[in-house]
């Protein structure tokens, strides 16, 4: 019951009561944020879906955000303190307002997704290669991203195969050459955001030793004059890397040859 005074009347109006069990509470749909929400943050998303509630409810009163969340509402924020305040005509169980804790589920969309390779060089095939693998790590952005997991696929399994590891890494695998256009990875994020990342991997035609054809032992060379047994060799090799296009012969050290000395190359 309450009342006011208008000059010399007083007027008293009398509040219905009615029972907290009979007034709708609010419940809420899973508020995304993504591309197309992120001009207005998870509290505004929020608070519109609870104005639009509050028209169910208007006879009695309103309901509000009793507790000063931010309106950067978190993807780990799982309830949210609401007040309901009744109107001039009526009490809640003889009291002019209540609280109630709902549930509420923010969900973070991913807006990008990259990928890092340990290393910038080409792939390489062969019987003695050591450079045939290659670690690829995916990040997912933005940080609170709800569902940070991502999903590998290869454009030419035959060529490159992707094996998911731990966390969002993968290990590549080179098959069998390419051209200069390569074979693309793809990381996409599993959260039907629809964001991924693509890395060209090339894969060149590695070599072993079987690959090149070398003479056991170099001609046995006489010679007269100036100049060093290591001048002749060098020359020697020279001939021979002139005849191959697929890597440089040497010397294992540089010392000169001495008369009746083997070198090695």
């Amino acid at each position: 019951m309450g009342g006011y005074t208008s000059g010399d009347v007083s007027i008293t109006v009398n509040k219905k009561d009615i029972a907290e069990s009979e007034i709708p509470v609010p419940t809420f749909e899973t508020v995304t944020i993504d591309e197309k929400t992120e001009s207005k943050s998870a509290g505004d998303l929020l608070k519109n879906q609870l104005t639009e509630f509050n028209k169910s409810c208007e006879e009695w009163g309103t309901w509000a955000v009793s507790n000063d969340f931010k309106d950067e509402l978190a993807a780990a924020t799982k309830t949210v303190d609401l007040t309901f305040t009744a109107n001039d005509n009526y009490t809640i169980d003889k009291e002019e307002s209540f609280d109630k804790t709902v549930a509420v589920s923010v969900v973070q969309m991913a807006t990008g997704v990259t990928i890092k390779a340990e290393n910038e060089d080409a792939l390489v095939i062969g019987t003695n290669s050591k450079k045939n693998k290659k670690t690829l790590t995916a990040e997912v952005t933005p940080d609170d991203v709800s569902n940070a997991e991502v999903e590998w696929k290869s454009s030419d399994e035959s060529k490159v195969k992707v094996t998911p590891a731990k966390g969002n890494t993968a290990v590549i695998t080179a098959l069998g050459a390419t051209d200069e256009e390569g074979v693309i990875i793809t990381a996409t994020a599993k959260d039907g955001s629809g964001k991924s990342a693509e890395y060209k991997a090339v894969v060149e035609e590695g070599v072993s030793a079987s690959d090149f054809e070398f003479p056991g032992e170099l001609d046995n060379l006489t010679y007269e004059g100036d100049g060093t047994l290591s001048d002749y060799y060098e020359d020697m090799l020279k001939t021979i890397n002139s005849s191959t296009d697929k890597g440089v012969y040497s010397f294992k050290d540089d010392a000169d040859v001495t008369a009746g000395e083997e070198k090695t190359a």
